[in-house]
């Protein structure tokens, strides 16, 4: 199974975001993928529900055809969850409330779920529960079930490393994480431990210098963690951390190409001429449209492909490229081998 993380703001009605596409061309190969909305996006409020459907997709309704043996549960992950899981928490029904089905438990989850902003962490407890109970579900159900594999950009990264904590509390250890510069919200004086240290599977976690919105190399405000193995972790436990990319923006590492807001001032360009908001409503359209062409000739499963269509920011394609080797190397096994005659991946 494969679950996907948006950034903060992104969704899949963003054409440009790479996950939407990766969630189509992975579900034609035959994988189980679950795509969750970002923190304060448009599509916010259907976290729960794309829960539901993923639940209502898998096959095995009825009984379970295979039991999550319980495990020992290490102390500083029973804390850490134990913490998050406050009465007012959406974690609360899954780490201290008993259901008699993932139906009734994603119910009680939107029940549970808090507005969302851009620069609190309200959000990345939503995120987590849903994908936990699906993911726990699809464990349960499916025929042949496959190890979980997630990736997770920004809160999104702090959501897929929280989720991977969940999953080990639930008894679920082969798990495996790529976290794309995990952020937590605005600084604080702490940074909540169950989504910075793990305790189970394999992590890798790919930091970037500039920091969220402003791309600012010398002002950093947000709580950017390195993720870390905590004390009494499973044998076998990996947590890598990545150098920091240099040259791509925060909010980039999701994207294929940044195509321009159509709102945003640019000068006179901005009233007059071809940057008027008419002109780059119609062209972000058209640049949209362009990626929608060119997906649908791709074959199921690729996304070497998809990756190809990556653009230049400011001279950010290499650090585009590394994250799209990661997303490979978990996604798609011997890809190297596949395609090692593709330029694109050269040197990195």
């Amino acid at each position: 199974m494969i679950i996907l993380f948006h950034g903060t703001g992104d969704d899949d009605s963003k054409d440009e975001n790479w996950m939407k596409w990766v969630t189509i061309l992975m579900r034609h190969a035959g994988e189980s993928v679950l795509c969750l909305p970002g923190v304060g996006s448009g599509q916010q409020e259907a976290a729960c529900a794309f829960g539901q459907s993923f639940l209502e997709a898998l096959a095995g309704e009825g009984n379970a055809r295979n039991v999550i043996a319980p495990m020992d549960i290490p102390d500083g992950l029973r804390a850490s969850l134990n913490a998050a899981a406050s009465d007012n928490s959406e974690l609360h029904p899954v780490i201290k409330g008993t259901w008699r089905t993932p139906m009734d438990e994603m119910e009680a989850i939107h029940a549970a779920q808090r507005a969302e902003g851009g620069t609190n962490a309200i959000g990345i407890k939503t995120r987590a529960a849903v994908a936990a109970v699906c993911a726990r579900a699809y464990k349960r159900y499916a025929i042949e079930p496959m190890p979980i594999r997630m990736i997770g950009h920004s809160r999104g990264g702090s959501a897929a490393i929280a989720t991977h904590n969940v999953l080990r509390w639930m008894g679920i250890a082969d798990v495996e994480t790529l976290s794309l510069d995990p952020c937590h919200g605005v600084k604080k004086a702490t940074i909540k431990e169950y989504t910075s240290v793990v305790y189970s599977g394999k992590v890798r976690n790919i930091p970037a210098v500039k920091e969220v919105g402003t791309g600012s190399t010398w002002a950093y405000y947000t709580n950017r963690a390195r993720i870390t193995a905590g004390e009494g972790a499973d044998a076998g436990t990996l947590v890598v951390n990545n150098d920091p990319l240099e040259t791509i923006e925060h909010g980039h590492m999701g994207k294929l190409t940044s195509l321009p807001k159509p709102g945003k001032m640019d000068g006179f360009k901005a009233v007059f001429g071809s940057g008027s908001k008419a002109k780059k409503i119609a062209n972000k359209a058209a640049r949209q449209e362009d990626i929608r062409n060119a997906v649908t000739e791709l074959e199921a499963g690729d996304l070497k492909g998809l990756f190809a269509m990556a653009e230049d920011k400011h001279g950010d394609l290499a650090d585009k490229q590394y994250v799209h080797r990661a997303v490979l190397d978990l996604l798609v096994p011997d890809w190297d081998v596949i395609w090692q005659e593709n330029p694109m991946f050269a040197g990195r």
